[in-house]
């Protein structure tokens, strides 16, 4: 509620529900306190903000305008997207804030610099120029007359969708004068403060905000805005909810591309994680005139790569959506023309023995697992670094675990299959978010094994997670032996296989790696997440045996179930405590092993977290625990115990022990009784 006392007008109303529903920006805003601050002693100038339609650029201004205010500066606005191009109406909208005579006389760009160095000579002045995309010639002119001419006092904030020209940049005394400031989403904590000040502060609001906006500023505005209506007609016509969103962030972004050469060649982007003129043109079966591939490369929501160019993920998804909704034919001409091409390469570079992980990453949208494509959803270009532990680095080392350990908290993994909608969520305690890093110990394994352990670095080089894989040779037996992760798979082998491992000598010589340790900071971030399985499919695309044993948790069984990983035979252990046995599962790349493998990921299993939500029409299963339940949906497809085991993660042992826990709660005495009871066809006891 807004306090109105000192308010005067409804101007200051909207200044104060501005400034209340702010959120975020807070590096942006501390750097500009600082060069507000240190302004007399920089010689930098010009502050250029840049991102896509709808990141908040001009919501940013409007905050560092309010910020210059306190500091007593005198502030200009000048939106391009208002006046256009021409000098003439930016002179006006000029001389209108700093009162200057309305006269036509030849001079007015002489006028309209005096009067904006006069303004500043008397006060440090702001001038804020806004959707500088559109100022077209006048660029020239802002760049060659207006800025030269301004008082030293004067600060330039400029914001546009694109960082400015290359004409700004190629003196080394304006590359001195310009600060870069380009804008992402928001954080999740950031999207659920922004939820929490715009009246929304139940987990479920918050949970489905952050789902379907990822912390983009327009979505949330328009999630989180007055559009029930809006909304309900569309769960009317049985549409998304989400859908009405992404077709006004679409019309919003798309303003830029009028040409319907343009809009095809868009969609056909839409179509690929990745993309240059060659790949288009594939898909399309025609060539592409480099001007309209240009044209689609220059859109501010088109970002270069290694790789080649990316469309942002929610432009990109708008895009699908659209077509597949107004152009179903030719939304699946072009997904099968995707999937053509990239499974040609695949097989291409198999035969080849060459590195497929970037094919496999762009199939990873379109193969029929949704637990993987929802987990991998969000990766805008895997950003990065990894360095081995040793001296040089075990200080910061050991400084992440304790933080790791002393900061821990309860997580909740929340992600969604754009193909589906169908959703996936997972609940990790503090206690078990820290069962991948400690129990390997990974600085005392460091220092007797310094090649096993790599950690991971961000963009700006900090650590944010850590991995500890030991190759399966004669050098690591003894740790793999001693290891409670691994021991139980070294006790499970057979004496001529462990003979094997024993010849076995050398860092290129080993029978596959086991991944002891794979920390990440926070799970509940999506390109962390993502990382995870790229890291992962980085050693299961190698052509070798990848093994790992992780936590006996939902979370960790369905990616690694969904990767394609199978259950080794005997090599159960209880380290992790808890009621259930951790598995030891292997994904073997070897020879045709990753034919198998992307037999697997073609195929769509059930995820444990959402097994349930199948057992809707059976009868009453309040008397079951989660795991019951998970059982009993097996159960009802009529899955043996070895089946259900396989499917769920656990021992023969224990789904025999949940199915005798499960008949006695419901009073029957053998496994066709107690189906009926889950059917509701025999009355369970309550």
């Amino acid at each position: 509620m807004i306090e109105h006392k000192k308010i005067k007008s409804i101007g200051d109303i909207l200044h104060r529900v501005q400034e209340h529903g702010f959120v975020g920006r807070v590096r942006e805003q501390e750097m500009f306190e600082r060069y507000l601050k240190e302004m007399e002693h920089r010689n930098e100038r010009i502050l250029n903000l840049f991102g896509p339609p709808g990141i908040g650029k001009t919501e940013l201004l409007g905050q560092f305008k309010r910020q210059a205010e306190k500091w007593g500066f005198r502030q200009v606005l000048v939106d391009f997207r208002e006046i256009g191009p021409e000098f003439n109406a930016f002179a006006r909208a000029l001389s209108t804030q700093l009162d200057l005579p309305d006269d036509n006389h030849e001079d007015q760009d002489k006028a309209v610099l005096k009067g904006l160095h006069e303004s500043a000579a008397d006060g440090p002045l702001l001038l804020i120029l806004d959707h500088y995309e559109e100022a077209g010639a006048l660029d020239k002119w802002v760049r060659t007359a207006l800025i030269p001419g301004l008082h030293i006092r004067t600060c330039i904030l400029i914001g546009s969708r694109y960082p400015l020209l290359r004409s700004w940049i190629t003196s080394p005394a304006w590359i001195s004068m310009i600060v870069s400031m380009p804008l992402r989403e928001l954080s999740r904590s950031e999207t659920d403060e922004y939820m929490k000040r715009h009246g929304n502060s139940r987990t479920a609001e918050m949970d489905q905000a952050w789902l379907h906006t990822k912390g983009h500023p327009l979505m949330l505005s328009l999630w989180s805005g007055k559009m029930d209506r809006i909304l309900d007609s569309a769960e009317e016509a049985g549409a998304p909810r989400v859908e009405p969103l992404l077709d006004c962030l679409l019309d919003y972004g798309l303003e830029e591309s009028h040409r319907k050469e343009l809009t095809d060649a868009l969609e056909v982007a839409a179509f690929l994680r990745h993309f240059d003129r060659e790949r288009l043109e594939a898909i399309l079966r025609r060539e592409l005139p480099f001007a309209i591939f240009d044209r689609v490369i220059q859109l501010s929501f088109v970002r270069k790569y290694s790789r080649g160019w990316q469309i942002n993920r929610l432009i990109r998804e708008a895009l699908r959506s659209r077509v597949k909704t107004r152009t179903p034919e030719r939304y699946h001409q072009l997904r099968e023309s995707t999937v053509s091409f990239y499974t040609a390469r695949l097989q291409q570079k198999l035969e080849q023995t060459q590195d497929v992980t970037e094919e496999v990453e762009e199939l990873m949208q379109y193969i029929g697992n949704p637990v993987l494509r929802a987990h991998y959803r969000h990766v805008e270009g895997i950003h990065y670094m990894l360095e081995q532990l040793d001296h040089s680095n075990l200080e910061e080392a050991k400084a992440y675990i304790r933080q790791r350990q002393e900061y821990a908290r309860p997580c909740r993994v929340i992600c969604a299959d754009p193909e589906t909608g169908n959703e996936y969520r997972y609940r990790l305690t503090r206690e078990e978010s820290l069962l991948r890093l400690v129990p390997a110990q990974p600085i005392e394994l460091a220092e007797r094994y310094p090649d096993t352990v790599k950690l991971f670095r961000d963009h700006d080089g900090k650590l944010f997670g850590l991995a500890a894989v030991v190759p399966v040779n004669r050098e690591h037996l003894p740790l793999l032996a001693s290891s409670p992760v691994s021991r139980a798979y070294i006790e499970s082998l057979a004496p001529e296989e462990l003979a094997e491992i024993r010849q076995l000598s050398g860092p290129d010589r080993h029978k596959g790696h086991f991944l002891l340790a794979l920390d990440m900071e926070n799970l509940e971030d999506d390109h962390q997440r993502s990382i995870l399985v790229h890291f992962t499919l980085k050693y299961m695309l190698s052509g070798e045996r990848l093994l790992v044993s992780p936590p006996p948790h939902p979370y960790y069984q369905d990616a690694y179930r969904n990767l394609g990983f199978e259950i080794v035979p005997g090599a159960e252990h209880p380290h992790y405590g808890g009621e259930m046995s951790a598995l030891t599962l292997m994904a073997d790349s070897r020879g045709k092993g990753l034919f198998r493998l992307f037999e697997k990921w073609m195929t769509t299993p059930l995820p444990l977290s959402d097994s349930p939500a199948t057992l809707s029409a059976a009868g009453d299963l309040s008397l079951f625990t989660a795991r019951e339940k998970e059982v009993a949906e097996k159960l009802l497809r009529g899955l043996t115990n070895q089946q259900i085991s396989q499917a769920l993660y656990i021992s023969e042992a224990a789904v025999k022990k949940h199915l005798t826990a499960m008949m006695r709660k419901a009073e029957v005495q053998n496994r066709t009784q107690l189906v009926s009871a889950i059917l509701g066809e025999l009355p369970a006891s309550k």
